[in-house]
């Protein structure tokens, strides 16, 4: 635990690479005594009020220093929010902590930061973090989302986050956030549950994306493919740039055997996201099965520009230069494979098909 708020010093190295969800407080300044905006424009009028006492003057200024810090703290957790929207996260990470040192007890920044640290593995630090947060408020909603959010990603966790949520949805059952993450903490585990709990959310509110992402995912899981379709469409009417929606389009699509949509929606994948190896690699094996070879062939070329460790990537492309009758191309490729063996002695291939130091693989299965 923090003894104090001054040792913030460790969170500098801490390199933020997700797009992270987090909460406003929504009109509240602080989460000592929850001041609201309406409070603080209410300070400006207290010299009208205040004993001209030396107690009475002494207690309006500390209460003026109490709603500034307050004020301050809230502004630089909206300030933190819009940084790690626009991917400046190390920057939000700093923000976050300007709004702890301001108010200590403002609980957002807490569980938002708790959220920023987790995306990067720094487990121990953000559950520091959420529990700070549920410390200073056991009841607040958010953060026991976020912090059950998190439990969800470690093992042997599911029931501690299962108990938040459940005590989130009594305290908020309007609450849509809060009735999303409980259908995904169920997808795959009771999908009955987890339909009910999305079917909850969307009564809330019909046009939240995430519950509608988020739903379609799980019927993806169940085969409920149609349906998923009919739900990523949707999203996807609202905003012809979700990259997440059009991706899980070309998966419902390829698994309704309508090979040619599906490579009509991964290639839009690619458009929106073109820098990951992922989205190339699920275009390649598209481009493969319709016989498309020489699309395969650019598509699995830029996912090994992005990941050269991507050793499966090295033996589809021999498989498409055979196929191609380039047998020159395909020997210099058995070359570079080789190669890639060689300067990685002690590397071996990993569960997802890359070259990682064998001490820390999953040996992929033959």
């Amino acid at each position: 635990m923090f003894e104090s708020f001054t040792r913030y010093h460790f969170f500098s190295s801490f390199q933020i690479a997700h797009h992270i969800e987090h909460q406003d407080s929504a009109g509240k300044i602080g989460s000592r005594g929850f001041l609201h905006q309406s409070a603080w424009s209410k300070c400006s009028n207290l010299d009208s009020v205040a004993n001209r006492t030396s107690i009475g003057m002494a207690i309006h200024q500390q209460l003026r220093e109490i709603m500034t810090a307050s004020k301050d703290a809230y502004e630089w957790n909206k300030r933190a929010n819009r940084l790690a929207e626009n991917g400046k996260h190390q920057e939000a990470l700093e923000a976050y902590k300007k709004s702890i040192g301001y108010d200590p007890v403002f609980v957002e920044p807490w569980a938002n930061l708790g959220r920023l640290l987790a995306s990067t593995g720094n487990y121990e630090n953000a559950e520091t973090c959420y529990l700070t947060a549920l410390r200073i408020d056991p009841d607040h909603w958010w953060a026991m989302t976020a912090y059950a959010a998190y439990l969800m990603t470690i093992d042997d966790r599911w029931n501690e986050a299962e108990m938040f949520l459940q005590k989130a949805v009594k305290l908020q059952p309007d609450n849509v956030k809060v009735w999303c993450t409980l259908g995904v903490l169920f997808t795959d585990v009771i999908n009955e549950e987890a339909e009910s709990a999305f079917r909850r959310a969307l009564e809330i509110d019909s046009e939240d994306r995430n519950s509608r992402l988020f739903f379609a995912i799980m019927l993806v899981h169940v085969e409920r493919y149609q349906e998923a379709e009919n739900l990523t469409r949707s999203i996807i009417e609202n905003n012809q740039s979700d990259l997440r929606a059009w991706a899980l389009l070309a998966r419902t699509l390829y698994a309704q055997a309508r090979l040619r949509e599906g490579i009509r929606a991964q290639e839009r994948v690619v458009e929106l996201g073109n820098n990951e190896m992922d989205h190339w690699w699920r275009l390649s094996q598209m481009y493969m099965e319709g016989g498309y070879l020489k699309q395969a062939e650019y598509a699995i070329q830029r996912s090994l520009n992005l990941r050269p460790d991507f050793v499966d990537g090295w033996e589809q492309l021999v498989e498409i230069y055979n196929e191609m009758g380039r047998e020159k191309d395909a020997s210099s490729t058995r070359f570079a494979l080789s190669e890639l063996f060689r300067i990685n002695p002690d590397a071996m291939r990993d569960e997802n098909g890359f070259l990682i130091p064998r001490n820390k693989a999953k040996v992929k299965d033959a």
